[in-house]
């Protein structure tokens, strides 16, 4: 899969499944959150989420995410997640 480069690119990436962009918030800045797609974690952490404070930092992880169902599962328990993946 390839890397995404840009915010478009990387909304529109199929292992992100939403996001939210708080890096205009005035003192509320929290940078930006990447939320992983259903099989999707972190590289390392088996994390659901990248939270990062640039798109270029957030293309680099979403890059690369690894497709585990196993850890996802695990990860989404932990987050008191259903455990549900899709159908394929």
């Amino acid at each position: 899969m390839k890397k995404p480069r840009t915010y478009k690119q990387l909304r529109n990436d199929p292992r992100v499944s939403d996001w939210s962009d708080e890096r205009s918030m005035g003192a509320c800045n929290d940078g930006l959150w990447i939320y992983l797609a259903p099989g999707w974690v972190t590289w390392g952490e088996c994390l659901l989420t990248i939270h990062e404070w640039t798109v270029a930092e957030c293309c680099d992880d979403v890059a690369l995410a690894v497709y585990s169902p196993e850890d996802w599962v695990d990860a989404a328990q932990f987050n008191g997640s259903p455990s549900l993946l899709p159908a394929g």
